[in-house]
C-alpha cells in the first residue's frame, strides 16, 4: 500500500462515519432538537443528499481545472470545509427552516464531493494500474468501518454530551480526514 492510499483511507472511514451520522441521525435531531414535525424532517433531512451531489460535481471540476488534476487538494480543502460546516450547524440550524436547508445541502455537498472524488480517481490514481481493484476494496472497507461505526459513535455523544457536541465531534472527524490528505 501507498502512503497516498493509506492518507485516502483514513479520510474515507472519517467521511463515511460523518455521511452516515448525517443521513440516518439527522432527522431524529431535527424532531428532538428542533422541533420539526416527523414530515418536516424527512424532507428536510432529503436536503442532504438531493443536493449532496452537486458536490461531486464541483470536487471533479475543481480537481480537473483548479488543481491540474491534482485531488488530494481539494479532498482536502473540501474536508476541511466539511469540519467547520458541522462546527457552526447547531448554530445555523436555529436560524429558520431556510438557513437549516442551505447548511444541511452545504453538509451535503461537503461530504459527497471528497467521497467520491478519492474513492473514485484518487484511490485509481495512488496506486500502480494492476493493483487499483486491491486498492478500491480496501478503501471501501475502511469506509464501511467507520459507517457502522456511526451508529455508536452518534449514540454515545449525542446522550452523553449533547447533540451540539455532536456536531463538534463530527467536525474534528471531518478535520482528521483533511489532515490525512494534507500530508
Amino acid at each position: 500500500f501507498t502512503r497516498g492510499l493509506i492518507a485516502i483511507a483514513v479520510m474515507y472511514f472519517f467521511v463515511k462515519m460523518t455521511r452516515y451520522s448525517f443521513l440516518f441521525w439527522l432527522p431524529l435531531y431535527l424532531t428532538e432538537r428542533l422541533r420539526y414535525s416527523p414530515v418536516e424532517a424527512g424532507y428536510a433531512s432529503s436536503i442532504f443528499e438531493v443536493i449532496g451531489f452537486l458536490g461531486v460535481l464541483a470536487a471533479g471540476y475543481a480537481s480537473e481545472h483548479a488543481t491540474s488534476g491534482r485531488r488530494f487538494p481539494v479532498g482536502a480543502a473540501m474536508m476541511a470545509g466539511l469540519a467547520l460546516l458541522c462546527a457552526v450547524y447547531p448554530w445555523f440550524s436555529r436560524f429558520g427552516v431556510a438557513w437549516n436547508l442551505a447548511a444541511i445541502a452545504m453538509i451535503g455537498g461537503f461530504t459527497f464531493g471528497p467521497d467520491t472524488l478519492m474513492a473514485g480517481s484518487g484511490t485509481q490514481e495512488a496506486v500502480p494500474p494492476e493493483a487499483v481493484a486491491r486498492a478500491a476494496g480496501f478503501v471501501n472497507g475502511i469506509g464501511s468501518v467507520g459507517q457502522v461505526m456511526s451508529p455508536y459513535f452518534v449514540a454515545l455523544i449525542s446522550t452523553r454530551f449533547g447533540w451540539d457536541a455532536l456536531f463538534y465531534s463530527l467536525g474534528a472527524a471531518a478535520l482528521l480526514g483533511s489532515l490525512a490528505l494534507s500530508t
